[in-house]
């Protein structure tokens, strides 16, 4: 009987040894932060036996399995533990606390308590904000907003405020670590932008120093090339032809509409739209004054294009007007002529098929002059040639007579003249205009100089007749 005493006696510390020994918790976490760092009690079990455990004023028993204490927290990585075996509950633990007795084999365990967090004040550590501050980009594009950070502790949260330029604060979750980034896509705003970065730990700790800005400028509007063949754009000017051509230099992301409007002085003329093209050649255009209107269309927006005139086509020579040429024929020289252009310009004449050429002059209103003061009498093609400052050229042919009292009669072939300018001897009367082009040069009214004659010969009557009525006159008042 005492042999089974002491046997079972031996069996039950035995036993509460095993159960110490199996009271084993977690492995702690590695503490970051050892002299702050905040740790958290563990429980403890038996597989057979019923525990009842205290530590502090916290007191649990269990019947039987796992003894689990209150959970609470500590700043010691290891705390003690009471610890009793037995095969019923304690009624209270000052009835047996640490000692053996009623609530069964007394013994003491060490916890080993798992890490929980740093119990810091310090804030996150912040460095390398990005962009740069006064960074450039040009729409449309895409701005890493970002910032390097650490922290003794856990990052809870990095976000960064954005402030466009219209004032509206944007919210930007940065995600990511030790760098924390937004991969911003900038909307059609242009101007500055601001950021203020706000990181924050496990323990509330903020900072939020750190700020930077970039500014979006609005894309690059190309201008027409300065050039005016036939594959690049016609810029504002004067044109001797028909067509006008219009051309972008565009470095811009697909896709994209154009939309190019042909005007002149009564409205539009042609509107053409092009798809991801930026070429248009406007053909077989009368002369008239042109101006271009561009607009391009795409993704981030509409941007209308500065008009490009006035591009003023000119394939016409002038129009004549108050035409006075030579024409029908003349007793006396000098014989003077003139003719009105309707556009600045160059007239000359020739009484040899071009051979010899006589510039006229020009006084006023576009009027040019021209007088012939030595010629011999003869029959004579008076050949009259005009152009505008674009090279717009044309021509028109009047004949008339030259006899002069006492003058020599040309009656030869006029040099440089045709087969049917051959005139021998005697006065050529309505020869048509010869007219090359569109222009009109009108009616050639031929005056006769018989009528200078009899209009002269009435004038010096009148005047000798004043002067014998004052002879009369004088005689009688003597």
């Amino acid at each position: 009987m005492k042999f089974g005493s002491i046997f079972l006696a031996f069996l039950l510390v035995f036993a509460s040894l095993l159960a110490g020994f199996a009271m084993v918790s977690a492995a702690p976490s590695l503490a970051t932060c050892p002299n702050n760092a905040v740790y958290q009690t563990v429980s403890y079990s038996s597989g057979s036996q019923t525990i009842n455990c205290v530590r502090g004023n916290d007191w649990q028993t269990s019947s039987p399995g796992s003894c689990v204490t209150a959970v609470f927290n500590t700043t010691s990585p290891t705390s003690s533990v009471s610890c009793w075996t037995t095969g019923h509950a304690c009624s209270d633990r000052y009835s047996c606390a640490g000692v053996n007795g009623a609530c069964g084999v007394f013994f003491t365990a060490t916890s080993t308590n798992s890490f929980s967090y740093c119990n810091d004040s310090v804030a996150p550590n912040v460095f390398g904000v990005f962009p740069t501050a006064n960074t450039t980009v040009t729409y449309p594009a895409n701005v890493q907003i970002g910032v390097n950070a650490t922290d003794a502790n856990t990052i809870e949260g990095v976000f960064a405020n954005l402030t466009l330029p219209t004032g509206t604060v944007q919210a930007l979750n940065l995600v990511g670590g030790p760098v924390y980034l937004n991969n911003y896509v900038i909307p059609g705003i242009y101007g500055r932008y601001n950021v203020s970065f706000y990181i924050y730990d496990q323990n509330g700790n903020v900072n939020n120093s750190e700020n930077t800005f970039f500014i979006v400028n609005p894309p690059v509007v190309p201008n027409p090339i300065n050039n005016t063949n036939s594959t690049n754009s016609t810029v504002p000017g004067n044109y001797n032809q028909n067509f006008i051509v219009f051309n972008l230099n565009l470095n811009i992301p697909l896709p994209y509409t154009l939309i190019v409007n042909l005007s002149n002085s009564t409205g539009l003329v042609n509107s053409t739209t092009l798809y991801n093209a930026s070429y248009v050649r406007f053909d077989n255009l009368p002369s008239e004054n042109y101006t271009i209107r561009a607009v391009l269309i795409n993704g981030s927006g509409t941007i209308v294009y500065p008009p490009v005139g006035p591009i003023i086509l000119d394939t016409s020579p002038p129009v004549l007007s108050n035409i006075n040429l030579p024409s029908g024929t003349y007793y006396y020289l000098p014989i003077r002529f003139n003719v009105t252009l309707n556009e600045p310009g160059v007239v000359w004449y020739s009484l040899d098929g071009g051979v010899t050429n006589t510039t006229m002059q020009n006084l006023f209103n576009f009027t040019h002059n021209g007088t012939i003061s030595s010629l011999a009498n003869g029959n004579y093609f008076f050949r009259l040639y005009w152009t505008d400052l674009l090279g717009n050229r044309n021509t028109t042919i009047t004949t008339f007579t030259l006899t002069v009292s006492g003058g020599s009669t040309v009656d030869d072939v006029i040099p440089g003249g045709h087969d049917n300018e051959r005139k021998f001897g005697r006065v050529i009367n309505n020869v048509q205009p010869e007219v090359i082009g569109t222009s009109t040069v009108g009616n050639l009214d031929a005056t006769s100089s018989r009528s200078n004659v009899f209009y002269y010969s009435i004038i010096f009557m009148l005047i000798l007749g004043i002067l014998l009525v004052a002879l009369l006159l004088w005689l009688l008042l003597r």
